[in-house]
């Protein structure tokens, strides 16, 4: 969802409380080149012989993903039958190479897409894979009270996605990445938040992908995009 306000842009993100509740975040439009990035992931969910998804995520441990639930649902909410996991910060085009996805888990109250077709609350998914990919920087999963403090303070993160980057579809070979202000505007949903940025956006694709506050002794995730 884009809300325009003031001349900016909002993009709403699932956070992660502990590992429980998590809250969400959009894609990436007019953004900068991530290549190499060692937090996000493309991903790839396969449904039927002409039906396939491709969203962001990101790496929280070697061999767990953090993405967006509805990444991985189909219309009628049926779990993609085939999920593949590329490197982190490598191109999204699949190849033989990527890690699958062994399990998936939904948050508990998670419903899926709503009749309108908009996403529903709790939009978050935790994929394990088959094998370990290398993570050379830890990432630490932020608690209640640094979300509210980074939330209090209006502190910039950083989204990085998959997605489109410009309006007119294009797809993106790389991820890319713009930093945002955390936005005090209430969500309706409780594990929902806004980043507000008037230089860049998120688009379709960058789904799941990372919402990171970075400082110099530390990366923590603090949501995704959704």
């Amino acid at each position: 969802m884009k809300l325009k306000t003031k001349g900016s842009l909002l993009s709403t993100l699932v956070l992660l409380i502990g590992l429980l509740l998590p809250q969400t975040a959009y894609a990436v439009e007019n953004g900068i080149d991530a290549s190499g990035n060692s937090f996000v992931v493309p991903i790839q969910a396969t449904y039927n012989a002409t039906q396939v998804s491709f969203c962001s995520g990101v790496l929280i441990a070697p061999e767990v993903v953090a993405t967006a639930g509805h990444c991985l649902l189909d219309e009628s909410g049926q779990v993609a039958k085939s999920i593949w996991v590329g490197a982190p910060g490598s191109s999204p085009t699949w190849n033989s190479n990527w890690a699958v996805v062994l399990s998936s888990y939904f948050s508990a109250d998670y419903q899926g897409n709503t009749v309108d077709k908009t996403v529903g609350p709790s939009d978050i998914a935790f994929l394990r894979i088959d094998r370990p990919y290398s993570q050379p920087t830890k990432i630490y999963l932020a608690s209640e009270n640094q979300l509210l403090t980074l939330k209090n303070t209006s502190a910039t993160l950083r989204l990085i996605g998959y997605g489109f980057i410009t309006d007119a579809g294009a797809s993106a070979s790389a991820p890319n990445y713009f930093d945002a202000k955390y936005n005090q505007t209430a969500s309706p949903d409780p594990n929902q938040s806004y980043a507000e940025s008037s230089l860049a956006n998120t688009c379709k694709g960058d789904s799941g992908g990372p919402v990171l506050s970075i400082t110099p002794n530390k990366v923590i995730i603090v949501g995704v995009i959704t």
